[in-house]
């Protein structure tokens, strides 16, 4: 539940990746409809996503003031960069 802040679309145009109020980032398939992954482990609403260039990596922005990183296929958060004083508000 909660305000969908930010969309970007996957290098080959597949599917679909949303930011949140809810604290989480998730995937869609954009054929079906289907939600597909969730990626969860922000404390504070997701703000901003972005994907890498070979669709592998996603890249959040949240109001806990940290960028995390995580594997596409796997939902997993691989990296969690800290030390921000404000919110995260974008990330490209």
């Amino acid at each position: 539940n909660g305000w969908i802040t930010a969309v970007t679309w996957s290098p080959d145009g597949e599917f679909l990746f949303s930011a949140s109020h809810d604290k989480e980032a998730r995937g869609w398939d954009v054929e079906t409809g289907d939600c597909i992954r969730i990626f969860h482990g922000h404390q504070g609403w997701v703000t901003s996503v972005c994907i890498s260039a070979d669709g592998a990596r996603l890249v959040t922005g949240s109001r806990d003031k940290t960028v995390r990183v995580w594997d596409v296929s796997t939902g997993e958060c691989d990296l969690v960069l800290k030390g921000h004083s404000w919110w995260v508000q974008s990330v490209s």
